[in-house]
């Protein structure tokens, strides 16, 4: 058992180390896209293959079953990846500003790594707008719950839902 989740995880890192090198040689033009899904979808094909060959040798055997279950789902997989990868929109359509969020009208930037915004200065009138609503929210809701200590222990029970008449 130990032996096959050496064997996984040395495909794993393989497949991964794989993958990124085909992304990165995709993404800085050294490869087109055909060749980049077909090394992609082979990567994780193969990061499937010790776990696939190990079920199915305790399972079912490694003759012809065995060897045609593997074969099915190791090609099931490759071929519904390198579809899914020639379906995604190519690098060159994702330049350009990204839309940003309704919610996020206020802001003039879009960054994806939430660790980014909160370093950044915010405007001030998106601060008392959101001041604004968290007050508002607050005075507006009705508590779901009540609670209660006793004996040492909290207690919290629903209350009944407030008439509408």
């Amino acid at each position: 058992m130990v032996e096959i989740f050496i064997i996984q995880f040395v495909a794993a890192a393989l497949g991964a180390a794989s993958t990124a090198m085909a992304d990165w040689m995709y993404r800085s033009g050294g490869i087109r896209r055909h060749l980049h899904s077909f090394w992609v979808a082979a990567s994780i094909a193969g990061i499937c293959l010790p776990v696939l060959i190990w079920t199915c040798n305790v399972f079912l055997g490694l003759e012809l079953p065995g060897q045609l279950v593997i074969a099915i789902l190791v090609g099931t997989t490759f071929v519904c990846v390198y579809r899914d990868l020639q379906k995604s929109p190519s690098v060159q359509n994702l330049d350009g500003p990204l839309p940003q969020h309704p919610l996020e009208s206020c802001r003039s930037f879009n960054l994806p790594a939430q660790r980014l915004r909160a370093a950044l200065p915010k405007p001030q009138h998106c601060v008392n707008e959101r001041r604004a609503r968290i007050t508002s929210l607050r005075q507006h809701a009705q508590p779901l719950t009540s609670s209660a200590f006793q004996g040492g222990r909290w207690f919290c029970l629903p209350l009944p839902a407030p008439r509408r008449d």
